[in-house]
């Protein structure tokens, strides 16, 4: 489990607080196991973090807060994070306005949420799923309006999450029966 918590790729998905803290762990753990006694060293270690000694809980907090500011450097964040940041909000939004079946307004912000997350390989996936309800919200509101515009949105947005689902292989599957002529033909 150590060795998977120390690549750079487990870590960094967690928040940035409890990155610094396994990273924190890591390197007191590290310090333990190089030292002349590792078993005393760890056993004064837990002693003094669990007997509530001030001076080492300050020291491993410090140590912690270190780290964190370490990590809050925006170099050491992935390009995406800003992407899902900006989407973000027209995420929240969509869902309320599903909660609400407002499905104009549902559908323009799954758009929007869309846009936010395009031209990042790594977000296809999510990018799918933004899709796939914006073609939910085109289709009902197809269903209400009859009108061919409308399904001509639904339609593109299943397309556009097929295309989006190549790492998400189970997406490319979802079909709407009464459009899956028209989604494979433009496909």
């Amino acid at each position: 489990m150590q060795n998977q918590l120390q690549s750079h790729n487990k870590v960094s998905p967690f928040p940035k607080m409890i990155q610094a803290e396994i990273n924190t762990g890591i390197q007191l753990s590290s310090n333990i196991e190089n030292s002349d006694n590792p078993s005393v060293n760890l056993s004064k270690v837990i002693e003094s973090l669990t007997s509530r000694n001030k001076t080492a809980i300050e020291k491993v907090e410090k140590q912690i807060n270190e780290e964190l500011s370490l990590l809050n450097d925006d170099k050491n964040q992935p390009d995406y994070l800003e992407k899902l940041n900006r989407s973000a909000k027209y995420e929240l939004k969509c869902n309320y306005d599903l909660w609400n079946n407002n499905y104009d307004e549902a559908f323009v912000n799954a758009e929007k949420a869309v846009h936010e997350l395009s031209d990042d390989i790594k977000l296809l996936g999510y990018r799918a799923f933004w899709l796939y309800l914006a073609a939910y919200s085109a289709y009902e509101i197809f269903q209400k309006t009859q009108d061919p515009i409308d399904k001509k949105k639904c339609i593109r947005c299943i397309a556009e999450m097929h295309s989006a689902s190549q790492y998400t292989p189970w997406f490319g599957k979802v079909i709407v029966p009464e459009f899956s002529e028209s989604t494979n033909a433009n496909a």
